[in-house]
């Protein structure tokens, strides 16, 4: 693959990781009128249809930038060295949220705004479940990784644990993208630091482990886990 210098190999990936999801949500938005027919609570179907989108474009940027997706990540390696950094990190991730959720939220439930009907909450897990890393990974690891490390070939180590800057970058720009705004005129609707802080450390881990083992299938996983077990400690909390 060929770099552009650092400068321009940054500006490729925050172009991709912006343009993408919001070129989703435009093609998604289209699709309003049926997703909804299907979805009247829009509990899941929308969100999953836009990160169905996106992953599909990010496979079409793959393939004109470099033919080969295997180089991207797409590729099933051995993971007996990481198992037990997934065990930790599930035993980890799980107390945290318990705690989040009991010490921070005082012990309340999200406000998840549809019905917690057998239909949305089996439609949101499917999507936590077997959507959300599943297409988020590729662009915000496979591709954005993939891209920094051409130029940005630096690393820092804390502790025992060595972060290149191609990680920690692309861990930065996942945590940007968890911030919402508007540009006509610019506003920022969403902004939570709790959440920003938890993208950009779960950004890091997810990094390390794909440019351990070359492979998407690890971040992809504990991305999808991660997700599973927070709403489902939030379902549980909002229904006692």
């Amino acid at each position: 693959m060929k770099s552009y210098g650092k400068v321009i190999d940054l500006i490729i990936a925050l172009v991709a990781v912006s343009f993408l999801p919001r070129l989703s949500t435009y093609c998604t938005n289209g699709l309003n009128p049926l997703i909804r027919s299907l979805d009247q609570d829009g509990a899941f179907l929308w969100i999953s249809v836009h990160h169905i989108l996106m992953l599909i474009l990010t496979v079409v940027v793959m393939a004109f930038y470099f033919n080969n997706l295997k180089h991207w990540g797409f590729v099933f390696t051995r993971h007996e060295d990481n198992l037990k950094i997934v065990g930790w990190f599930l035993v980890a991730y799980s107390l945290i949220e318990v705690m989040v959720a009991v010490l921070i939220l005082g012990g309340k439930g999200s406000d998840f705004g549809h019905p917690l009907s057998f239909k949305n909450i089996f439609g949101h897990y499917c999507f936590q479940a077997l959507i959300s890393g599943t297409c988020e990974e590729p662009l915000f690891r496979g591709f954005a990784v993939t891209v920094l490390a051409q130029s940005w070939k630096g690393r820092l180590r804390v502790g025992k644990t060595d972060f290149s800057v191609a990680g920690i970058l692309a861990a930065l720009l996942f945590a940007f993208a968890h911030i919402g705004f508007r540009l006509h005129p610019f506003e920022i609707f969403r902004l939570s630091p709790m959440q920003l802080l938890s993208a950009f450390g779960y950004g890091l881990l997810y990094a390390v482990l794909f440019e351990n083992t070359n492979s998407l299938f690890l971040p992809i996983v504990l991305h999808n886990a991660a997700n599973v077990i927070a709403i489902t400690i939030q379902y549980g909390l909002a229904v006692l």
